[in-house]
């Protein structure tokens, strides 16, 4: 299991909060409460590393998973970026086509 320190960062290049994720067992996580998603909100990026972005931990899915009845969210991209810190952060954009929601995080490791 991931245990996640819900600890917001901020990318002084994008200026997109990321979560950070400390590495504790498998590779699966399920973040509850990760972002909240209006109706018809579109490409909202998210972020998140691993080890405060030292820890690169190789292909990774995830994708926003609605919370409440009627959301519809699409996951529309997913970015692996290497900064000039050599911090390694994970980025999707999620989008919701449906009722206003809470999203959970979901995804993991690819081997």
């Amino acid at each position: 299991m991931w245990a996640v320190s819900i600890r917001s960062v901020t990318s002084d290049r994008d200026k997109l909060t990321a979560h950070e994720f400390e590495k504790r067992g498998n590779m699966a996580y399920n973040v509850k409460n990760w972002a909240f998603l209006a109706s018809g909100a579109s490409n909202v990026p998210m972020g998140f590393w691993f080890n405060n972005g030292t820890s690169d931990q190789g292909a990774q899915y995830a994708q926003g998973s609605p919370q409440d009845n009627g959301g519809d969210l699409v996951t529309n991209s997913f970015a692996k970026t290497l900064d000039l810190q050599g911090r390694v952060s994970y980025t999707i954009t999620v989008s919701n086509h449906g009722s206003d929601t809470w999203m959970e995080l979901e995804g993991g490791g690819l081997s």
